[in-house]
């Protein structure tokens, strides 16, 4: 699979290791995914905070202790690092089971009574599907995205690659309120109260839309200091402050997609935000991007602004169904 994007042989077969170690890693973050998960559709959301702070501090301390081989620890490189995202991944998938099944949180699993209950599995899987076919969706988009890229240089997807960190992370109290939004939209809805869980999801966007306004003005006026605390060669800034720059309209309707996609999903409207992240990934986002950055004078800028296009078009979906209230006669 990484043969196709045309990489160098000693990047390549560092890449093929990288996957490896993260093929085990899906396995303890979904440990890690399902017990945090539990605990927050429960109103719980300070315990897996608890959890993430200690096993993001022990992420911090063994990185480069794997990375650079620091001490009696082998040297591992960029293989280190996934190997160190694995491992507290996995730390903080047992402390979550393990707090769930002890009771030190709101719910207290056993065994006890253990059985298959097949409606409720079949309930959960008509859920879940949906869900995890946007995460497919997500991710081979992802990989189609960087075989775009790739042509234009290192530089280039350097950019690209750090671009999507800054944006994961100025995009994290979106997420945030989507998932507190989600929550209380399912338990209002469950309560009968479909108005307040509508009030709840447009307070989240306002709020959030208020507070990317604020970064925005501030990207656009300072996008080299903010590039410069993670790189300062010339060409890769210069690429990467254009990323930053268009990725402003990203960030504005960042909270009418992820608020109101945590909504859907959690009220059991699922369908709908991955038909919706479908047709616009690979009806708009995927075509434009390969036109753009090959047919038109943008170059590699053209696959930032088809994908800027692409979440434009998703926030407008989203808005038009969610005042449309069809999610508030779903059961579960």
């Amino acid at each position: 699979m990484l043969q196709l994007m045309g990489l160098e042989a000693d990047v390549l077969a560092e890449g093929t290791t990288y996957l490896r170690i993260q093929l085990v890693g899906m396995v303890t973050m979904s440990f890690q995914m399902l017990s945090q998960s539990l605990m927050q559709a429960s109103g719980d959301s300070k315990t897996p905070m608890r959890i993430s702070i200690v096993t993001r501090i022990l992420h911090i301390a063994l990185s480069p202790l794997l990375i650079f081989g620091w001490g009696f620890f082998p040297r591992l490189g960029v293989s280190g690092a996934a190997l160190t995202g694995v491992i507290s991944q996995g730390v903080a998938g047992a402390i979550g089971m393990w707090m769930l099944y002890s009771g030190r949180t709101r719910l207290q699993l056993n065994m006890s009574h253990f059985h298959f209950d097949w409606k409720m599995i079949w309930r959960i899987t008509r859920i879940g599907i949906p869900a995890s076919i946007m995460g497919t969706e997500r991710s081979s988009a992802n990989l189609l995205v960087m075989w775009f890229i790739v042509p234009f240089g290192t530089a280039a997807v350097a950019a690209h690659t750090l671009m999507e960190r800054i944006d994961n992370f100025i995009r994290m109290p979106a997420m945030a309120m989507g998932q507190g939004a989600g929550v209380l939209a399912g338990q209002n809805l469950g309560a009968k109260q479909p108005e307040r869980a509508e009030k709840t999801a447009w307070l989240a966007v306002g709020l959030f839309t208020s507070l990317m306004f604020v970064i925005s003005v501030l990207v656009w006026f300072w996008p080299e200091y903010l590039i410069g605390v993670f790189n300062t060669e010339p060409e890769l800034v210069g690429i990467a402050v254009t990323f930053l720059r268009i990725q402003i309209v990203h960030f504005m309707v960042s909270g009418i997609t992820l608020v109101l996609m945590s909504c859907l999903n959690g009220v059991g409207d699922t369908w709908i935000p991955t038909l919706n992240t479908l047709v616009t990934l690979w009806g708009v986002q995927m075509p434009l991007a390969y036109l753009l950055s090959r047919f038109s004078t943008l170059g590699v800028f053209g696959v930032r602004w088809a994908m800027v296009i692409a979440v434009v078009i998703r926030a407008a979906v989203y808005v038009v169904y969610f005042k449309m209230g069809r999610w508030k006669r779903t059961t579960v």
